[in-house]
């Protein structure tokens, strides 16, 4: 009959879901190596993975929390941080922290309102 035909075609799809698994495993790989420089509830934070909106899918994560903060930074610094920033390595990103922590305001602690 036809089960030799039958059995190729399994075959067949089994090799074709191999192949896609494992461009996806590439692709997952890849993305656990680059690293942006982003904004989470307002502290600059180092990512990893990549920053792109797919639905119901996490392609990044928070890798490092700084101590700068965002109100610190100057308006246009801010609105870059919370685009976020690109990076090409790990060392690339924690240097552009340096950076931006080199060149907050100072921050004032209690009343904003001036003494008497």
């Amino acid at each position: 009959m036809y089960w030799w035909l039958w059995l190729v075609l399994g075959l067949l799809l089994l090799g074709l879901l191999g192949i896609v698994w494992m461009v996806g495993a590439a692709a997952w790989s890849w993305t656990q190596h680059q690293y942006y420089v982003g904004d989470q509830d307002g502290v600059v934070t180092i990512f990893r993975g990549i920053q792109a909106d797919v639905p119901g899918l996490d392609l990044s994560h928070p890798y490092q929390t700084t101590n700068v903060h965002v109100d610190q930074l100057d308006p246009y610094t801010a609105r870059s941080v919370q685009g976020g920033i690109g990076a090409g390595s790990l060392d690339e990103a924690q240097r552009t922290v340096q950076r931006l922590a080199a060149n907050q305001s100072p921050t004032t602690t209690g009343s904003s309102t001036g003494g008497g």
